[in-house]
């Protein structure tokens, strides 16, 4: 569960743990660190040597702001919150006194987040969006017309009045049950 006020938080699909200015995830990835040569971490922004590293463009919007997977409905306040927490850490404000490529690293991270943010937190992009993710084009599919838009927003709707009645951990919480 994301929550800005502890120190041990999920903001991906693995739970990671914020000492000083470093973030640490579960998973180890092939990607390696430019300054000290280490093994990443999947999603890692730090180093354990305290760099900040070149952001992976292929990392989903919804992971990098700590979604375990896409999300077609998202609490705006949570993913505002998401954001700020990400911009703490990555500001390029926080690495005035740096390299000039720590700063140019700070500067993409920080755009990377913003992008993800301002993507995701309007719901038209955000459907488009998951739609690419897997595969899809949105070259002939315009959300915003009349037709479209309404279509969604039934989908929306539809899917709210759902998750009202049912809990989003239901699956869960029946499997465990099982077995």
């Amino acid at each position: 569960m994301y929550n800005v006020n502890f120190t041990i938080a999920s903001l991906s699909r693995y739970n990671c743990i914020y000492v000083t200015s470093h973030v640490y995830s579960s998973i180890i990835s092939s990607r390696t660190c430019w300054n000290c040569k280490r093994l990443l971490k999947d999603l890692d922004f730090f180093c354990e040597c305290g760099k900040v590293q070149p952001v992976n463009t292929n990392w989903s919007y919804f992971e990098v702001l700590g979604y375990s997977n896409p999300q077609p409905i998202i609490d705006v306040a949570d993913l505002s919150d998401r954001m700020r927490q990400s911009q703490k850490l990555l500001h390029p404000d926080k690495f005035s006194g740096k390299s000039p490529y720590e700063k140019k690293l700070a500067l993409d991270a920080s755009a990377f987040i913003n992008k993800a943010y301002s993507c995701l937190q309007k719901p038209v992009e955000r459907y488009e969006y998951i739609l690419r993710l897997h595969g899809m084009s949105t070259d002939n599919l315009d959300l915003r017309k009349s037709g479209d838009l309404d279509f969604l927003s039934e989908v929306m709707d539809k899917r709210e009045k759902v998750e009202e009645v049912v809990p989003r951990d239901f699956g869960l919480q029946v499997f465990e049950e099982v077995y």
